[in-house]
This record gives structure tokens, sequence and C-alpha cells, in this order.
């Protein structure tokens, strides 16, 4: 298990803000949506759902909303505020064997892969419990970022853990370094197994669409600057928004 995951809402105040956390949960639901994927009836795991609002949000549109989080006290918090009979949390693991058996046709993993021991099996584990023609929304960070997002330090995820907490340390930050990001190319190969419809350049060319404004206005020197850097360097773009495709069975 990776060290201060079971407190990490603790450390993160941004974890129960409802506003964020609800817009964040619109953004997902606006991709699931272009994918045109009719939720009706359809189930939903959230990997690593934490307080459980965007959970909460995610369970209007699907007949049944499963939260996970190895965080107990995010847990307990979602569990008090959001229980219902289509949506339900547990204190437990992607690979606990309470999901044995248990099939989805829809898994959000966002900023969930650097949190992990392991992060293939992860990936394999998520293949695994979906449905076939399922789909899982995966958002992940790239090695590459220049401000690593849980310390606000520039390069640090570029540094191996004792060099990256020596300068955690220097730069007066609390906690341990212990998230381990992967590069465009490793992360390719973390998914192989899947089908990859990328979104990434999508959400920048129309942010109106996928509720991302607030990130970067449509017409603007930025959306120009980030357009060509991701379609030249798409490998050393910040963060990958993708929908992995389990393939249907013919």
């Amino acid at each position: 298990m990776v060290k201060d995951q079971e407190n990490f809402s603790s450390k993160y105040s941004q974890m129960y803000d409802v506003e964020i956390r609800t817009q964040k949960a619109l953004k997902a639901l606006s991709i699931i949506d272009d994918f045109k994927i009719n939720t009706d009836g359809l189930t939903l795991l959230d990997i690593g759902c934490s307080s459980g609002i965007m959970t909460k949000i995610y369970s209007n549109y699907f007949s049944k909303t499963i939260g996970i989080d190895i965080d107990k006290s995010a847990i307990d918090f979602a569990i008090d505020n959001f229980n219902q009979e289509n949506l339900k949390f547990f204190n437990i693991s992607y690979n606990s064997s309470e999901l044995l058996n248990k099939k989805f046709d829809v898994i959000t993993c966002s900023h969930i892969y650097e949190h992990v021991d392991d992060p293939q099996d992860l990936m394999d584990t998520i293949y695994n419990l979906l449905n076939p023609g399922g789909i899982c929304l995966f958002i992940a960070g790239n090695k590459l970022k220049f401000i690593e997002p849980h310390f606000k330090l520039p390069f640090l995820s570029y540094m191996p853990s004792k060099l990256g907490n020596l300068y955690i340390k220097l730069m007066k930050r609390d906690g341990e370094f212990y998230q381990k990001h992967l590069s465009f190319f490793k992360l390719k190969k973390l998914v192989k197994k899947f089908i990859l419809h990328d979104y990434t350049i999508k959400t920048i060319k129309d942010p109106t669409k996928f509720l991302s404004d607030d990130l970067i206005k449509n017409n603007s020197i930025k959306q120009l600057f980030y357009l060509i850097v991701s379609k030249l360097f798409y490998f050393i773009v910040p963060t990958y928004i993708w929908i992995l495709e389990k393939q249907a069975i013919k």
C-alpha cells in the first residue's frame, strides 16, 4: 500500500470542496456523453472517489454507482452524506476481493495511477472489471509536467524519491514524495489492452463543450499555444484525457 493514502483527504481540503468537485464531475460526464454512451441502466465504478462528491453527481446519470477509496475518513464522509439506493461507498482498494466477479459498464480513474504501488496491476484490474464494450475514463498526469501537482514544485516529478524528498524539505513543504508519474510512452504501454480514444486535444479545441472554460478560453492565445504544443509535442502534454474501451464481443 502506498504511504499516506489512508488519510489523503485530510491533507488536501479541496477533496471536500463541493464547487470544485462538482465541476470536475460535470467535465467528466461531458466527455462520457460525447463518446455517445447512453448511461440509462448502466453501472459505474469510481476508483479513488475520496469524499464522494463527484460520485454523487455520477449517480444522477447511472442506474447503479459505486465509489471506492482506501481513505476511511473520506469514505465515512461519503456514506454519511450521500449513500442512497443506487449509490454505495466502500473503504476498499481497487484490487479488493469484494470486487471479484463484479462487472461495470463505466469506470472512472482520474489521477490515480501515480498513487498505487503497481500501475499495471491497476489497469489490468480495470480491464477485467469492465463489461465487454465498457469504457474507462482515464485522466493521467505526465511525468514531464513542469509543475508537480501535489507539492506545486517545478520539475519534482522528474526526480527519484530520495532527491524529491530532499527538494521538498528544502522548499519547506509538508509530506513525502512517493507519487510516481509516468511518461507518455510508458502510459501508452500501460493501457495497451484497451482501444484508446484521445480526448486531450478535443477538450482544448472546444473547452465550452467540455466545460473547461475555467482553464482555457475559446479563441485565446493560451488555447492556440496549447493546440500547437499538443499537436507537435504531444509527449510533453501535462495531462492526458483518454477514453479506454474494452473490445466488445463480436
